[in-house]
């Protein structure tokens, strides 16, 4: 027996609607970690209020402390629930990741930058933290009055670090969000163009009855050009709010499809169709096409521009803040060693107390660039602001051991502050690495929206081509452009020929473009050389036609994934390897000549490319001195 089942249809979301999803996902997470922010500020002036309180309190009695203690305990169950909603949102953003990655709607550079972002979330809620949390639920038990204090004063310092985390996050959320709604702003102009070029080759092959059928396919491109248009001023509020509202790239984005004027000739075109005169809408189609295709080209060079200048920006700070740590290391070795050279007693030790406050007050510099670098990448690390923060209290002991003469307890609070600016250097160095790495692995998506950008240019330059050699362009028959025209169009021509050859520099004439970029630029001279002749015929547009769609081939085999060398297997065989012999034992004994050889080899110039090398070997060295030194000597600085 046969038998039929019920008819199930099936949709595929649109990429509008693909689009507005992901916008509105990032939009309340943006809505929740505020909300989070506030919560958070409000415990924190609570926690503030309650501390106060309680200092001014008399000493002699204590039952006034009791009428506090709900309040604490009420204080710290709400940042209890606080911690659990911000590892609640971790978890959400971990989920919508893995959707993102399987619906492919965001680049892979925001999809590292997302990534990253959501290990911020998951590293809010410190183990110190948790444990500030532990120690004043016991105190408040126990009601001792020192356990208290202290227990509330390291309460109150993880608030701050918890509060800190959360703006950081907030404002790296804020400018991924403009980043993200300008690419999609792209991907929506890419399919006008793409659209517009439709309708106007439909027109072109259709018969005049077939004319008004076309009619409504062109009124939702003009639809969808106004809605993109209208899109402009939340990009600007977006922008604002995450204080890029003076970025030239973004406000030069915005002009761009501000100022396109392409919607009059779409109507134009429409008005042409439902009338049956083809030849006018075909004019009108290929003006829109071509004012189309020139927003997209401005849009996709300023969404470039403006990742390029972020990225050279930010890298640019994180060099300038590993100077920074090792030169105020550098300093604070110096005073270590003039230090260590004072009689412990010696009235000279106060005047050590000033030097060593004014480093910590640059520490403290140090420590706000830090901060402010945070809130642009989510690649530096958080445990920076803890490092430097350690440094700086250090210091601190260091200065107050000076001012009471006790040089042994200065000393040593010396030694952990330089100890713990190398880390801070060595953990930037990270940082930039891990930054260098996402713009590195976004240049395919850069270099693919260049050639797409040339692809565009390409084709309205093809168009203005075509509408030369065409003779019934003006009622005399003769061409539409002059030879003043044509050498226009042959330096634009050779403005596309010029940035191709550019790109194909940076590709490095690379196996995975299918068709090769150099045989392009070639074939590009020769048109070039055609329209500065003043010699367009049907060979210059075959030879036209020709590049444009060898820079569509080239664009798509930039998409395939798949396109690899063949693996191939290969048996495992015994290799031999060479085993240098240990270091000699005593090199480690002279510490300081160590140090000084290591200081003095990372001042020669060498290749940057051996630069890492070395610093990493003599980190090894330095790392293993420290572990295997004699027992009660401090370890050596870890100097990157």
């Amino acid at each position: 027996k046969t038998t039929r089942s019920r008819q199930f249809a099936a949709r595929l979301p649109s990429l509008d609607e693909i689009i507005a999803e992901t916008e509105a996902e990032t939009a309340a997470r943006v809505n929740q970690t505020e909300n989070l922010y506030r919560q958070g500020r409000e415990l924190a002036e609570r926690m503030k209020t309650v501390a106060r309180k309680i200092k001014a309190q008399s000493s002699e009695t204590q039952k006034s402390e009791w009428q506090y203690q709900k309040e604490l305990e009420s204080i710290a169950d709400k940042n209890m629930e606080l911690v659990d909603k911000i590892d609640e949102m971790a978890r959400q953003m971990d989920k919508s990741l893995e959707k993102f990655q399987e619906s492919a709607t965001l680049s892979r550079e925001i999809m590292e930058k997302l990534a990253q972002i959501q290990k911020l979330f998951e590293e809010v809620a410190t183990p110190e933290m948790k444990e500030a949390q532990r120690k004043l639920m016991e105190a408040l038990r126990s009601m001792d009055p020192d356990d208290l204090q202290q227990s509330m004063k390291d309460f109150e310092m993880s608030q701050e670090e918890l509060l800190e985390r959360l703006e950081r996050t907030i404002a790296l959320l804020k400018k991924l969000q403009v980043e993200q709604m300008m690419e999609a702003m792209v991907r929506k102009a890419e399919q006008l163009v793409e659209g517009q070029r439709n309708v106007n080759e439909t027109t072109d092959t259709a018969a005049r009855e077939q004319l008004p059928s076309l009619t409504k396919t062109e009124d939702q491109l003009r639809s969808g050009l106004e809605d993109l248009q209208m899109e402009v001023e939340e990009l600007k509020a977006m922008a604002q709010a995450a204080k890029m509202e003076d970025s030239p790239p973004v406000q030069q984005f915005s002009e761009a499809i501000e100022q396109n004027d392409a919607g009059q000739n779409m109507e134009n075109m429409s008005g042409a169709l439902s009338r049956r005169r083809k030849s006018e809408a075909g004019e009108q189609g290929q003006m829109a096409h071509s004012k189309l295709s020139a927003m997209l080209d401005q849009m996709q060079q300023q969404l470039l521009a403006m990742k390029g200048g972020q990225e050279d920006e930010i890298q640019k700070a994180m060099r300038q803040a590993i100077d920074d740590a090792n030169y105020l290391s550098q300093k604070q070795e110096e005073l270590l060693r003039q230090a260590g050279t004072i009689d412990p007693r010696s009235i000279v030790l106060r005047e050590m107390a000033a030097s060593q406050q004014d480093l910590a007050g640059s520490c403290s510099g140090l420590q706000n660039r830090i901060s402010e670098l945070g809130k642009q990448s989510p690649f530096v690390a958080a445990e920076l602001q803890q490092l430097v923060t350690g440094a700086i209290q250090n210091m601190e002991l260091a200065t107050e051991g000076f001012d009471i003469k006790k040089g042994p307890q200065a000393m040593r609070g010396q030694h952990e502050a330089m100890v713990q600016l190398n880390r801070v250097a060595m953990r930037m160095m990270e940082s930039l690495d891990q930054q260098k790495q996402c713009n590195s692995g976004s240049n395919c998506n850069k270099n693919m929206s260049q050639l797409q950008s040339l692809c565009n240019r390409q084709n309205g330059l093809n168009q203005q081509t075509k509408e030369c050699n065409n003779p019934g362009n003006n009622p005399d028959g003769t061409p539409k452009l002059s030879r003043d025209g044509l050498q226009r169009l042959a330096g634009e021509q050779g403005g596309i020929r010029k940035s191709l050859e550019d790109l194909n520099a940076e590709f490095g004439n690379s196996r995975e473009i299918l068709g090769r970029l150099d045989d392009i630029a070639r074939e590009m001279k020769l048109v070039e050389e055609d329209l500065e002749d003043g010699q367009v015929g049907e060979q210059t547009i075959e030879r036209q036609l020709r590049v444009y769609s060898r820079m569509l081939q080239a664009t798509r085999s930039l998409q395939r994934k798949d396109f690899t060398e063949q693996r191939r297997a290969t048996s495992a065989t015994e290799q031999p390897t060479f085993v240098p012999p240990a270091l000699p034992a005593d090199l480690f004994d002279d510490r300081i000549n160590l140090e000084d050889r290591l200081r003095r080899f990372l001042g020669d110039n060498y290749p940057p490319q051996y630069e890492e090398q070395i610093k990493a070997y003599f980190k090894a060295l330095l790392q293993t001195e420290s572990s295997g030194g004699a027992a009660g000597q401090p370890s050596p600085a870890e100097v990157p």
